[in-house]
């Protein structure tokens, strides 16, 4: 494979500019593929996913955002850098998010969040946080603890009622 690369490469005579860098991270979009490569998956996009719906017919949430399989899908996601929950009306996250150790960049845009769980103060690498839309969402936990937290965005009811500390993260 690489001596292929390589023979179409030595055509490409006027090319000014190569990246593969883009190509670089494994990118999983549902929780099936994310099982599948869970040892090399860096991002996991379930935007408007309907991986997050519950499909087990003896339960009431039957057809309604569910994490069930998300906490467990999450649980073997070492290497995961990057999360996408954005618009799948999620109403709570999983406490196993908290494991996700090398966590940079986390969307839970455009959901029903009530509340985060205390485990997201373990996410000690995660530089950018969105929130906005989830109107239900009334206070943040104290995220003093997340020195790396570079980008926070939400609603600006919300960041009204930030700590002093985190409102110079908010865009």
């Amino acid at each position: 494979m690489l001596v292929e690369c390589c023979k179409t490469l030595t055509r490409l005579r006027s090319c000014k500019f190569l990246s593969a860098a883009a190509n670089l991270q494994n990118t999983a979009t549902s929780l099936g593929q994310a099982v599948r490569q869970a040892d090399t998956v860096d991002v996991l996009d379930l935007q408007e996913s309907a991986d997050l719906l519950c499909v087990n017919l003896m339960c009431e949430k039957v057809g309604d955002p569910c994490i069930c399989r998300l906490s467990r899908v999450l649980e073997k996601l070492h290497h995961l850098t990057r999360l996408n929950l954005a618009n799948n009306q999620l109403i709570s996250l999983p406490e196993s998010i908290g494991q996700l150790e090398q966590l940079q960049y986390l969307d839970l845009s455009n959901n029903r969040l009530q509340s985060l769980p205390g485990t997201m103060q373990q996410l000690r690498h995660l530089k950018v946080l969105c929130l906005k839309g989830n109107k239900r969402l009334a206070s943040l936990p104290d995220f003093l603890s997340l020195k790396s937290l570079e980008k926070l965005y939400v609603d600006d009811v919300l960041a009204a009622s930030l700590p002093a500390g985190l409102r110079k993260l908010t865009l």
